[in-house]
């Protein structure tokens, strides 16, 4: 059973390591307040309008509503952020969202500016809105090598059709390259750890009672739980992936309920088999003794 043993404890490491997104806390560049139209908001397209919905909000008291009648895709841009010495970073545009009617997709957009170079989009298509949805928080990020300095961002939302958005807490945000932060990221790590941990304390108690052919059956119901929890966890994160959620939700749960399950699937064979060497073992030496005597 050593490479039973071994086997979980690097699985256990894997579990451990996979769950343990980076976590750095961005810093806020600059927030605004859905209350009221900013009062330097660029031209919006044609057939495009936005307005602020005092009746219904995601915090504070008032939202934007921003609707397109159109049919064509087009772009809107609700605010302009001017940028300076900004480079090697993470720039994160958050914001609370929600739509109605939305014909095709719509979605957050950030556009970064650059000097002589022109405009570069980020956009969260895997976190898009479709028909009606209720409020969640979305975001996009744009990753920034060293030298590149954007002079401003433009944030805003894109349509792939008619139908109506709203948007509240509007945010941008710089955290370093590999820690987007945000409650997610700081607890994310916590199912995967749990269950590696258990992993590996099971996989050392089940190699020592195979061994000795003692707790079969404590054993082999737990790796079954074991299995039944994982794959929980790979349920889960499918749903909030069929949910458009972003990555760091859904993520957290996936990739260790994927390691779960295909190691407890691999492993309760494994046991069984020890168990049934150590009774075969047990069964020859009582055979040797009655032979003796």
């Amino acid at each position: 059973m050593r490479a039973h043993r071994n086997v979980s404890g690097l699985v256990t490491t894997l579990l451990v390591l996979s769950s343990g997104l980076a976590v750095g806390q961005p810093s806020e560049l600059a927030g605004y307040s859905a209350d009221r139209l900013p009062a330097s908001m660029p031209p919006v397209p044609d057939g495009v309008t936005v307005s602020v919905d005092t009746a219904d909000a995601a915090e504070g008291s008032g939202a934007y509503r921003i609707q397109h009648e159109g049919a064509e895709p087009t772009s809107v841009t609700l605010h302009e952020v001017p940028l300076t010495d900004t480079e090697d970073c993470v720039l994160v545009y958050d914001a609370m969202m929600r739509s109605s009617d939305v014909v095709g997709k719509a979605y957050l957009e950030m556009l970064c500016v650059f000097e002589g170079q022109g405009e570069f989009f980020s956009r969260a298509l895997d976190d898009t809105f479709t028909g009606t949805c209720g409020w969640r928080k979305t975001r996009t990020p744009f990753f920034l090598k060293k030298g590149q300095r954007p002079t401003k961002v433009r944030l805003g939302v894109r349509f792939e059709g008619p139908g109506v958005v709203w948007l509240d807490g509007i945010a941008l945000k710089r955290a370093a390259k590999g820690g987007l932060g945000g409650a997610h990221l700081r607890w994310g790590w916590i199912p995967g750890t749990l269950l590696g941990v258990m992993l590996g304390m099971w996989g050392s108690v089940a190699g020592v009672c195979a061994s000795l052919g003692r707790g079969r059956r404590a054993i082999l119901a737990s790796a079954v739980l074991f299995l039944i929890v994982s794959a929980g966890m790979l349920a889960a994160a499918l749903a909030l992936l069929a949910a458009h959620r972003p990555f760091e939700v859904w993520y957290p749960w996936l990739l260790p309920g994927c390691i779960g399950v295909v190691l407890t699937g691999v492993m309760i064979p494994v046991v069984g088999r020890a168990y049934r060497r150590s009774e075969a073992r047990r069964m020859a030496a009582m055979d040797l003794g009655d032979a003796i005597h």
